[in-house]
């Protein structure tokens, strides 16, 4: 008769084999789809061949998606997966700041599904309150933004590798021939819209071996600043509106700066992105907003 502890290691093995069997049999799946998205998308004709692309590859890695192009100051809607919005639908950028922070950092942001930052529209219909909001570039331009909500089916990496193949397929494209044509926003518009990103200097100053840390700066500051939103909802709010947004949060804020200290500010050419953030998300772009004793800018 087999010895309990020789059963307990055959039990063992046929565990870690099912185990490596099933994450082979994943990958393979995850690497088929992108495979098939990199086919269409390398193959397209039309406009709308490339749309539908993007948005099946995205369907297959999150359960409620939908394709913007970038016009000018508007967001045109080009499709949607699982989402019911109104297929004429535009939006302003200043009545979907996410949208304009993405498009602005040209970097992909997570976001909370709120009318301030997603707009009315998307905010009453999606299933979910978070979301993924992931720029789309031809050439230098971003075109399009890429919107796909944040459930547990989620896989953001591979989101942000459709976003990068659709973005390829475009840029391979000789301009006399592509469909999408869509012309930078006007200087004037660009202009009239506040961001905080404004006072970030020029990247060209910033040595390229600390690009990349820049980058990670950005996504850590928008992720604090959104958790803050999406776990203290009312801190947040009455924040905004007695303007004292530290008073509310003061224990997050704090522990959002140790965090960011910590990791980032001991480069020199970093900035303090998570006060950016804070002005951005919470306080309007309005430095007052934030309290009286607000601690300010990290240096």
């Amino acid at each position: 008769m087999q010895s309990l502890e020789g059963l307990w290691r055959q039990i063992t093995r046929e565990f870690e084999t099912a185990r490596e069997q099933a994450a082979e049999s994943e990958r393979a799946r995850v690497t088929g789809e992108l495979n098939q998205v990199a086919r269409r998308l390398c193959h397209y004709q039309r406009e709308s061949d490339w749309c539908d692309a993007v948005l099946d590859g995205a369907a297959r890695f999150t359960s409620e998606a939908a394709l913007f192009a970038v016009n000018g100051d508007e967001l045109v809607l080009k499709g949607t997966r699982n989402l019911a919005l109104a297929s004429d639908l535009r939006l302003s950028m200043g009545d979907a700041r996410a949208f304009h922070g993405a498009l602005e950092s040209g970097e992909p942001s997570i976001v909370l599904c709120t009318k301030e930052e997603v707009s009315g529209a998307i905010a009453s219909i999606v299933s979910v309150n978070r979301a993924f909001v992931i720029p789309i570039a031809n050439d230098t331009r971003k075109v399009a933004l890429l919107f796909a909500v944040a459930g547990q089916q989620a896989d953001t990496n591979a989101l942000e590798l459709v976003a990068q193949i659709a973005s390829s397929a475009l840029h391979r494209t000789p301009q006399s021939a592509s469909s999408i044509q869509l012309a930078p926003p006007p200087v004037q518009a660009q202009a009239a819209a506040p961001s905080s990103e404004e006072s970030i200097p020029d990247w060209a100053g910033v040595p390229d071996s600390e690009k990349l840390l820049h980058v990670r700066a950005r996504r850590l500051a928008r992720a604090k600043v959104a958790e803050m939103q999406l776990y203290r909802p009312e801190a947040s709010s009455a924040g905004r509106i007695q303007a004292n947004v530290y008073l509310f949060l003061k224990q997050e804020i704090d522990t959002a700066r140790s965090v960011f200290r910590s990791q980032f500010m001991s480069t020199t050419s970093m900035n303090d992105y998570l006060h950016l953030e804070l002005l951005r998300q919470l306080a309007d772009n309005d430095e007052s907003i934030l309290g009286a004793d607000y601690p300010g800018q990290m240096a």
